[in-house]
């Protein structure tokens, strides 16, 4: 059941309905129940014996470590941490780690990709994961089960004692797709509590979903078309220079339509049913280096990580010694950002390996690491070369330069993200750099990459459409609520052009087949 199809939207006004008519006293249940039909149905069976056994594992850890002394805490938080970070990794990695050391076929660094479909392992083995797949939503149910899981050890949460309560937590499935990461104390009580119908509520909610397949359906779907050609076939059809170079910066906002767009129907729908999310997105295009544009970009996956993987190696005793050991050696101001470089520089990795299982995710983790540590570690440089040249951090024309110099890194790391394998991207980079071609921009050849001219301008009036509302969103405006002070034929005439744009553009448009959201991949 894809969520852009009619029997989608009819599993929708179904849920509704029970949910604020017929079972309006046991709404936590009639969204345990929804969530787990969603899952199978979307899913499939196979998967949601993943989903329970993450949510058994984690529920019975949590209640077996509150009341215990720390010692047999410690060891049950490994034991539940291992094994769903084991099933994590088997599943997600295990033909990628097959391929390395040669079992199941000779297997090449170039051979092994990520989620866009990774071949190499063989007979059995091979048999085994094609036929699990990627389970679905499992890193993102995952890392939030484990989440709770951290938060009852430390003391921050109190263990839920009803299982069916705590599996609600870890399937609610708006979010199961590609999240966002949630955590247990925002969430829970907002998920059992009785919610009453809000008509207010409901249509800013309808308008958020409405905004977000708007962005999903007629630009992300719409550029698929043209980066799929190009990342697939530019040995084949000789693309080169500027072409390359565009399409990647096209898959950029692909992505970020993509997953921005998957965000808003999600926390549309949520809004609808009475359930705040917390905000994955905050304009990254805005952002003037690469660490603040990780501040902007998966917000939740972000503070996830901070939380749970940077602040314990930061502040942790081994990197406290070394801490010590590096200001002796560089001094205080040098050698007390070390340890924070190097949490760094292992928290971008498993974020880039988080991405996929191949070689060109670890690359992809280690060249974010790279700008996020050098910006700290040379961050006392950098503001003495900006006194000597005289510029000042209140400077538009130094805040588009930052912006447009860290859209220039971030867009070549998706020659990373996105290319089938380390060799593939490698390839596109040494294409990019083999001709300069700028006459593309105007003799018809960006024309000839899947969508035709009416179609492109439908895009790239799409495209500032989206872009001139992160403008206003920057600001400090909020879009929906400025709207609700307009008159009604106002607000009226743009909620049915919305409609027809996503129907006509969008689902219906010629050519054009809605896939389902990269990051649920991931």
């Amino acid at each position: 059941m894809s969520i852009f199809s009619l029997k989608f939207l009819a599993f929708i006004i179904v849920l509704l309905i029970a949910y604020f008519g017929i079972f309006r006293k046991y709404q936590w249940q009639c969204l345990l129940l929804a969530s787990y039909v969603f899952y199978v149905m979307v899913g499939g069976y196979l998967s949601s014996v993943f989903i329970l056994l993450s949510t058994i594992t984690v529920f019975l850890g949590a209640r077996a470590i509150e009341g215990k002394e720390s010692p047999k805490k410690k060891r049950i938080l490994l034991t539940v941490l291992i094994f769903n970070l084991a099933i994590l990794a088997v599943i997600k990695y295990g033909r990628f780690a097959l391929g390395l050391v040669g079992l199941g076929g000779a297997v090449g660094i170039g051979d092994v990709v990520g989620v866009e479909g990774a071949v190499g392992t063989e007979g059995a083995v091979g048999d085994i994961f094609s036929k699990i797949g990627l389970p679905l939503g499992i890193s993102f149910y995952t890392f939030q089960a484990l989440g709770y899981l951290m938060d009852v050890y430390r003391g921050k949460a109190k263990a839920e004692d009803n299982p069916f309560k705590f599996a609600l937590f870890v399937s609610f499935f708006p979010q199961i797709l590609q999240g966002p990461i949630s955590r247990f104390g925002e969430l829970h009580e907002q998920l059992v509590d009785t919610h009453k119908f809000s008509f207010e509520r409901l249509k800013l909610g309808a308008e958020r979903m409405l905004w977000g397949y708007f962005k999903k359906l007629v630009i992300a779907d719409r550029i698929a078309v043209m980066s799929n050609n190009i990342y697939s076939n530019y040995e084949v059809e000789g693309y080169a220079g500027l072409t390359i170079f565009i399409g990647v910066i096209f898959y950029g906002i692909q992505i970020y339509a993509d997953f921005s767009g998957g965000m808003d129907i999600v926390i549309g729908l949520s809004e609808a049913l009475g359930i705040t999310l917390p905000e994955n997105f905050r304009q990254p295009f805005w952002a003037r280096s690469v660490s603040e544009f990780w501040q902007r970009w998966h917000v939740t996956l972000g503070t996830w990580m901070r939380d749970y993987v940077f602040y314990p190696l930061a502040l942790s005793k081994p990197f406290a010694r070394l801490g010590k050991k590096a200001r002796n050696v560089f001094g205080n101001k040098t050698g007390k950002v070390i340890p924070t470089c190097i949490a760094s520089f292992i928290v971008f990795t498993l974020v880039g390996i988080w991405h996929g299982s191949g070689w060109n995710y670890v690359i992809y983790g280690l060249y974010q690491a790279m700008f996020v540590a050098t910006g700290t570690l040379f961050a006392g440089a950098y503001e003495k070369v900006d006194d000597a040249l005289h510029i000042s951090n209140d400077n538009k024309a130094w805040h588009i330069f930052q912006m447009m110099r860290t859209l220039v890194i971030i867009t070549f790391g998706r020659y990373l993200s996105r290319a089938a394998s380390v060799s593939d991207a490698v390839g596109m980079i040494k294409a990019t750099f083999s001709s300069f071609n700028p006459h593309i921009i105007y003799d018809g050849t960006l024309l000839n990459l899947g969508i035709s001219g009416k179609e492109m301008l439908v895009l790239i009036i799409s495209i500032i459409i989206m872009f001139s509302a992160d403008v206003i969103h920057e600001k400090g405006c909020r879009i929906r609520e400025t709207l609700e002070t307009k008159g009604l034929f106002l607000r009226w005439a743009i909620y049915l052009a919305g409609i027809f744009v996503v129907v006509i553009f969008g689902v219906y448009g010629y050519g054009f087949t809605s896939a389902g959201f990269i990051y649920q991949g991931f």
